[in-house]
């Protein structure tokens, strides 16, 4: 028996909640266990899993040369550690999600950003902390980054991943063998896939359309790959739609995400679809306006789904718990008010940029996304900050800055002139993060050079 779930420090929103319901006076902690690596400036463990014994964690660190690197560890039940390793394949390594596969082994997806270009990867590890293989994902043209994976019943994985660049934005859905053989894959043009699951014989992913950001896709493939349907949701009024994640229930699969507007309004969702890919009901839980937010949904053992989100008003930020049955319809919601609450203080967590494609007189950078304990990816400013001098940059004024993007390109750079970039991230709140990390690039008309990273 296995289980798996994204987390940001090791504790998913909805344990939190579930704890919560069960009253502060009847949960007591059983352990709690600090990571530490000598070389590490910066750790942070973004997603879990479980056997029956041992507590398995991925993530990232940064160490003092300024490299990402991918953190892989095992905990014992009992809270001691069992062992941790990093892997370093040249770059800046980010993970996006970490599963048990059915031959005691642990299988991760992860993006990598290396001089300049962006690139997907799948890497198998055994249980013992041994890696197996890996396999980079590139269509040659366009920069690739890791979204999700799934295991099937076949003990084949599937992968999806997203692709933008040259060839416009598109979604990749991969199958490997347990051995990492490319079964099949196939790619769906003006789409970025968010998350993936399956019930071991049909994969299904959640996607937002880029060509229409009003809407988002769910399909759903068999085993080999063939399309069996797919469903557009285009939510409410002119509010931009984002699928967060998707999970396999008791019967079919459902999708939760967010309704944001141009306000700052948003509205938590959530879809119910068949085995067979057809749409069964759209619930919106909350039924007040305001600046509410999904945050993540689990399946009910005997049908239905239990959702959580944020409530957000001007003074607090309240927690929202609902269970709604096999119908989508609402059996009970609770809200969880903290006195005191207040509005969010703490910017957002982001490693800076990440490098650079330079030509003549323009400048690309690429970077991983940052993440947030309240707002969305979406919500996220990066603000970009140059210097023709190392460590001279301006904080209090940006060149430029892009909403929710994770590259962006800068035109009229004089040639010859060395560039010093800084990126920080900014969530909806104001918070900025104080990273220093620094790319240094010089563009030339003739001379392409390679981004020189220091870690100031």
């Amino acid at each position: 028996m296995s289980y798996s779930k994204h987390c940001l420090f090791l504790v998913t929103p909805l344990c939190i909640l579930l704890l919560a319901c069960i009253g502060e006076s009847a949960v007591s902690q059983e352990w709690h266990t600090r990571i530490a690596n000598s070389s590490s400036a910066i750790g942070q463990i973004t997603t879990i899993s479980a056997d029956d014994e041992y507590v398995y964690f991925a993530g990232s660190v940064i160490n003092s040369s300024g490299n990402q690197d991918v953190l892989l560890g095992c905990l014992h039940s009992s809270g001691d550690t069992v062992w941790t390793t990093t892997w370093d394949q040249g770059g800046d390594e980010t993970v996006a999600q970490f599963i048990l596969d059915h031959d005691n082994g642990l299988l991760l997806a992860l993006t990598q950003i290396k001089e300049g270009d962006a690139l997907a990867y799948v890497a198998r590890w055994s249980r013992q902390g041994a890696l197996h293989w890996h396999r980079s994902f590139s269509d040659g043209v366009n920069r690739t980054s890791a979204a999700g994976l799934t295991l099937l019943n076949s003990g084949s994985v599937v992968f999806t991943f997203g692709s933008e660049g040259a060839e416009g934005t598109r979604s990749g859905v991969a199958s490997l063998s347990a051995k990492g053989t490319e079964q099949w894959l196939e790619y769906i043009p003006d789409e970025t896939p968010v998350a993936i699951d399956s019930d071991g014989s049909r994969i299904a992913v959640a996607a937002v359309t880029t060509a229409t950001p009003t809407e988002s896709t769910f399909r759903l493939f068999t085993a080999e790959g063939k399309l069996i349907e797919s469903d557009t949701y285009s939510g409410a009024g002119n509010g931009r739609v984002l699928p967060v994640c998707v999970q396999k229930g008791l019967k079919g699969f459902y999708v939760g995400g967010n309704i944001l507007f141009a306000d700052g309004a948003g509205s938590p969702f959530v879809l119910q679809y068949s085995t067979s890919g057809d749409r069964q009901w759209v619930v919106l839980p909350i039924k007040t306006i305001g600046q509410h937010r999904f945050v993540d949904l689990e399946p009910y053992p005997g049908g239905g789904v239990v959702v959580t989100a944020r409530m957000i008003s001007e003074t607090d930020i309240d927690i929202y718990l609902a269970r709604l049955d096999a119908d989508g319809t609402g059996i009970w919601a609770r809200s969880f008010n903290r006195p005191g609450s207040g509005r969010d203080e703490t910017p957002p967590l982001f490693t800076g940029v990440g490098g650079g494609q330079q030509d003549a007189h323009s400048l690309t950078l690429f970077w991983h996304p940052a993440s947030d304990d309240i707002c969305t990816r979406d919500e996220i400013r990066y603000n970009i900050y140059t210097s023709t001098s190392p460590g001279k940059q301006n904080f209090s004024q940006p060149m430029r800055f892009v909403q929710g993007e994770c590259s962006a390109k800068l035109a009229d750079i004089p040639a010859g002139v060395n560039q010093y970039v800084v990126v920080r991230a900014v969530d909806a709140f104001g918070n900025e993060d104080s990273n220093v990390h620094e790319i240094a690039v010089l563009t030339a008309a003739a001379t392409r050079t390679q981004a020189d990273q220091q870690w100031r």
